[in-house]
């Protein structure tokens, strides 16, 4: 928003959602991995999710490239990582980590 603010919003947007797209893939991978090394009942919920969420940050920019630097865009972003923040990481990543805290698992 700040980076709209002064006019910076183009190059702030397409920065963040390559940052973005790169840093899921890499990250959901190796967190797949661990899960599945360490056999978490519900790795099924946790990849369809994760999947979901890199194929919308790729949806957000799709819209970027089609639309430019707009204030749809940038919401449509925020939304989707105040989404991610509260559904996913404070519920279901929470999970695995009190699942490899009761198996007295290594994260």
């Amino acid at each position: 928003m700040e980076a709209c603010n002064q006019r910076k919003g183009k190059e702030e947007i397409e920065n963040t959602l390559m940052f973005l797209y790169e840093y899921t893939k890499t990250h959901f991978r190796d967190e797949e991995k661990l899960l599945l090394d360490n056999k978490y009942p519900k790795y099924a919920a946790q990849k369809m999710s994760q999947d979901k969420f890199t194929e919308e940050v790729r949806q957000a920019l799709q819209q970027y490239s089609t639309q430019g630097a707009s204030l749809l865009v940038l919401m449509n972003v925020l939304n989707k990582c105040n989404q991610w923040l509260l559904e996913h990481i404070m519920k279901m990543d929470k999970e695995y980590a009190t699942f490899f805290k009761e198996k007295n698992l290594k994260m």
